[in-house]
């Protein structure tokens, strides 16, 4: 090393991926008075406090910059990057969003959901872009993803059925089934109570888990617990997500857009309703 030459100092930063079911990440839009990346989208999260360790700092920054309180982020990766003036230590963590909590964006202009395969349009660091890239494939490597779902079925047999919306990305206009996710620390049960609520405003009384089933998507496996119950009234059902829905009887079934897979978990539900009704259950 030459006299003249500055050991640079290093500094440390914990950096939050938030993740929606969508497998999109929330960055936030930097406000055109900073001196520093004015305008640029970057990730959440900063410099890790003296004393403190970067999951101490994560979960920090999670609550000053979300108003969001981090569970159990994951730990994926610690890099670093030559700044100009410093040498930086980034260490990533992800965790998946959970809707039990409301997002309060309390730094950055703006802020919104992106997919990691479309940062290009964005005004965005190129290691931030990197960064985001390497975690998506991370999480894509070991994803597995718990989720219920819940026929509700009438006194007929037929099931209520949902057609998704064509803006989805994933099986735009297909018909499908109501649930969702598992979120962490839920019981099955306790989950399709809440999917059925918040996608139909329906109060489950005593979903009989009927099946469990995995299905390994293009990105993702996903292990599936099915439950059914039977509809005593329609009156007060609301549709709370998706372009349209249908009550459906099993010789109604081959005419729908719909997975062959999905498919099979129909027909395995039809019959297990129908050896219920002809139980008088």
């Amino acid at each position: 090393m030459h006299a003249h030459e500055l050991v640079k100092e290093e500094r440390h930063f914990s950096v939050y991926l938030l993740q929606n079911d969508s497998g999109r990440f929330l960055l936030q839009l930097r406000p055109k008075s900073r001196n520093f990346l004015p305008h640029y989208w970057c990730t959440f999260g900063g410099r890790v406090r003296v004393g403190e360790t970067p999951f101490q700092s994560v979960r920090r920054k999670a609550r000053e910059e979300l108003g969001y309180v981090a569970k159990n982020p994951k730990y994926v990766l610690s890099t670093t990057f030559e700044h100009k003036d410093f040498k930086a230590h980034l260490h990533i963590f992800t965790e998946r969003f959970t809707k039990k909590q409301k997002l309060q964006i309390k730094d950055g202009e703006n802020w919104g959901w992106f997919d990691a395969d479309h940062l290009d349009t964005l005004k965005i660091q190129r290691h931030d872009r990197e960064l985001i890239r390497y975690v998506h494939v991370w999480l894509n490597s070991l994803r597995e993803r718990d989720v219920v779902i819940i026929f509700l079925f009438d006194k007929k047999g037929n099931i209520l059925l949902q057609k998704r919306d064509n803006e989805k990305e994933f099986l735009p206009g297909y018909w499908s089934f109501f649930g969702g996710g598992i979120e962490p620390g839920e019981s099955p049960r306790e989950a399709v109570t809440r999917e059925a609520f918040e996608e139909l405003k329906y109060k489950v009384n005593r979903p009989r888990l009927i099946m469990k089933t995995s299905f390994q998507h293009p990105k993702q496996k996903s292990n599936m617990h099915i439950f059914v119950e039977k509809c005593e009234s329609k009156w007060g059902l609301k549709l709370q997500e998706g372009a349209d829905w249908a009550w459906v009887g099993e010789d109604g079934m081959d005419d729908l857009h719909m997975l062959e897979s999905d498919k099979y978990i129909l027909s395995y539900a039809f019959e297990y309703i129908k050896k219920m009704r002809e139980n008088g259950k």
